[in-house]
Protein backbone atom coordinates (compact mmCIF):
# COMPACT_ATOMS: atom_id res chain seq x y z
CA UNK A 1 0.00 0.00 0.00
CA UNK A 2 1.13 3.47 -0.58
CA UNK A 3 1.76 6.17 1.70
CA UNK A 4 -0.79 9.13 -0.11
CA UNK A 5 0.28 11.76 1.92
CA UNK A 6 2.78 14.73 0.90
CA UNK A 7 3.21 13.26 -2.57
CA UNK A 8 3.18 15.36 -5.20
CA UNK A 9 1.72 14.42 -8.83
CA UNK A 10 1.85 16.24 -12.02
CA UNK A 11 -1.31 16.37 -13.54
CA UNK A 12 -1.87 17.49 -17.75
CA UNK A 13 -5.33 18.15 -19.06
CA UNK A 14 -5.65 17.44 -22.88
CA UNK A 15 -7.75 18.79 -24.72
CA UNK A 16 -9.40 15.67 -27.10
CA UNK A 17 -10.29 17.63 -30.07
CA UNK A 18 -6.82 19.58 -30.34
CA UNK A 19 -4.39 17.29 -28.38
CA UNK A 20 -3.52 20.75 -26.88
CA UNK A 21 -2.38 21.30 -23.14
CA UNK A 22 -5.51 23.06 -21.12
CA UNK A 23 -3.68 23.09 -18.07
CA UNK A 24 -1.05 21.71 -16.15
CA UNK A 25 -0.66 21.98 -12.24
CA UNK A 26 1.43 20.10 -9.63
CA UNK A 27 -0.90 18.29 -6.92
CA UNK A 28 -0.53 16.72 -3.55
CA UNK A 29 -2.02 13.34 -4.30
CA UNK A 30 -4.44 13.77 -1.36
CA UNK A 31 -6.53 16.40 -3.63
CA UNK A 32 -6.79 13.84 -6.04
CA UNK A 33 -9.60 11.52 -6.52
CA UNK A 34 -9.33 7.58 -6.74
CA UNK A 35 -9.81 7.85 -10.13
CA UNK A 36 -10.98 10.09 -13.11
CA UNK A 37 -14.59 7.95 -13.95
CA UNK A 38 -15.19 8.46 -17.73
CA UNK A 39 -17.98 10.55 -18.43
CA UNK A 40 -17.22 12.63 -15.21
CA UNK A 41 -17.77 16.82 -15.87
CA UNK A 42 -15.00 18.66 -15.01
CA UNK A 43 -15.18 22.57 -14.58
CA UNK A 44 -11.79 24.64 -15.51
CA UNK A 45 -10.39 27.61 -17.46
CA UNK A 46 -14.15 29.03 -17.79
CA UNK A 47 -15.76 25.78 -19.14
CA UNK A 48 -17.45 22.38 -18.81
CA UNK A 49 -15.23 19.27 -20.05
CA UNK A 50 -16.28 15.39 -19.82
CA UNK A 51 -13.67 13.22 -18.86
CA UNK A 52 -12.78 10.99 -22.17
CA UNK A 53 -9.54 9.01 -20.43
CA UNK A 54 -7.06 9.11 -17.57
CA UNK A 55 -3.62 7.98 -17.93
CA UNK A 56 -2.79 6.00 -15.76
CA UNK A 57 -6.14 5.18 -14.65
CA UNK A 58 -6.05 4.82 -10.43
CA UNK A 59 -4.61 7.05 -7.64
CA UNK A 60 -2.42 3.58 -6.78
CA UNK A 61 -1.17 4.10 -10.36
CA UNK A 62 -0.75 7.84 -10.34
CA UNK A 63 0.85 7.52 -6.93
CA UNK A 64 3.61 5.32 -8.06
CA UNK A 65 4.47 7.23 -11.63
CA UNK A 66 3.91 10.97 -9.92
CA UNK A 67 2.32 11.77 -13.47
CA UNK A 68 -1.24 11.78 -14.32
CA UNK A 69 -2.97 12.71 -17.84
CA UNK A 70 -6.63 13.67 -18.43
CA UNK A 71 -8.01 14.07 -21.81
CA UNK A 72 -10.95 15.92 -21.66
CA UNK A 73 -13.60 16.74 -24.55
CA UNK A 74 -15.19 20.63 -24.05
CA UNK A 75 -18.90 20.51 -23.74
CA UNK A 76 -19.55 24.19 -23.36
CA UNK A 77 -18.76 27.13 -21.91
CA UNK A 78 -19.53 28.73 -18.38
CA UNK A 79 -21.20 32.53 -18.64
CA UNK A 80 -20.04 34.37 -15.88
Amino acid sequence: MFNFTNRIVSVTFVDEATSTTISSVRMPLERLPETFAVNTDLKMNGAVYLVVSATPPTKEDFARTRQLKVVLRKRFAVVP
